[in-house]
């Protein structure tokens, strides 16, 4: 927010149009009270930095229900997983929703599980009644308690980001990847120690798992035909202008210059999504190889 006002822009203009994509895990309080928490977060934030329209102040979200939380032990468990995801991140205030489907941890959904996924937001939506309420559980002692905890631990780390000189910073000092890392590890660990339990992981399994029909993709085929694709795209575009788009989105990069009206421009030039990623890439001096 703050470089784009930094760039001239106008704050409720920007955030009105601004969403959050958020993954839904196991603790089915814990996750309602970290999308309350964010609610609030967005709306004192938004309140800082001057904002006059009530719509900049609204948190817009949408969820995943999280594929870390798959097993691939006892895979039709995880409709159950993604239901209680689902319902946290209902309650919790998300406005729209994905739940994983149940082979995920093995492979890409099949066309049945897939439309499994679609039947748990189905049947949420249409006959549990919860999406009847904003905010049902509003005053609820545990859940205030939670969203308050969260609201300061998240504000906690927001400060500490903030000291790192923001999140740029933050990813370039290797912060983030190596707070994710600690959590990794963290989470391992305790189901190895089974302070955590993982029904059909470290709990209760299977002495032998039924087979389960996966989607094999076919990739092979699905790469000719894009390769041929962009053969003939590549064949059909003026190889100079091309060239010379993607030596403005180099220079814009380098720059600092607001790099959307360049790439349009390098779009329009019939140059490739590809080829705009790695011109940014090389503008950072990182050298691009493929294999």
């Amino acid at each position: 927010m703050r470089m784009a006002l930094a760039r001239g822009l106008k704050v409720d203009d920007v955030a009105r149009r601004v969403s959050f994509f958020h993954s839904a895990h196991r603790d089915f309080f814990e996750e309602i009270a970290k999308y309350r928490a964010m609610r609030r977060l967005w709306a004192k934030l938004m309140k800082e930095l001057g904002v006059q329209d009530p719509r900049s102040m609204w948190f817009r979200t949408s969820t995943q229900t999280a594929g870390s939380s798959l097993t691939t032990q006892q895979p039709f468990n995880n409709i159950v997983r993604a239901t209680i995801e689902s319902m946290a991140a209902i309650l919790g205030g998300t406005q729209s929703l994905q739940p994983s489907s149940y082979d995920e941890g093995l492979a890409l959904p099949t066309e049945e599980s897939a439309t499994m996924s679609l039947r748990i937001q189905q049947i949420i939506a249409y006959e549990s009644g919860i999406t009847n309420v904003t905010d049902p559980l509003a005053g609820s002692y545990f859940v205030e308690f939670l969203t308050n905890e969260m609201e300061r631990k998240i504000k906690d780390l927001f400060d500490e980001i903030e000291a790192m000189g923001g999140m740029k910073a933050a990813v370039e000092k290797g912060w983030v990847e190596n707070e994710i890392e600690k959590a990794m590890i963290s989470e391992q660990r305790k189901i190895e120690n089974k302070e955590r339990i993982l029904v059909g992981v470290n709990e209760f399994r299977a002495k032998e798992e039924p087979p389960i029909t996966i989607h094999i993709p076919e990739t092979k085929k699905w790469e000719e035909e894009r390769r041929a694709y962009l053969s003939e795209y590549r064949k059909n575009r003026d190889k100079k202008r091309v060239a010379e788009a993607l030596d403005r989105v180099k220079e814009a990069w380098g720059k600092g210059e607001n790099m959307i009206p360049i790439i349009v421009e390098a779009l329009k030039a019939k140059a490739t999504h590809g080829e705009i990623q790695d011109a940014m890439r090389e503008a950072q001096g990182f050298k691009t190889e493929w294999w």
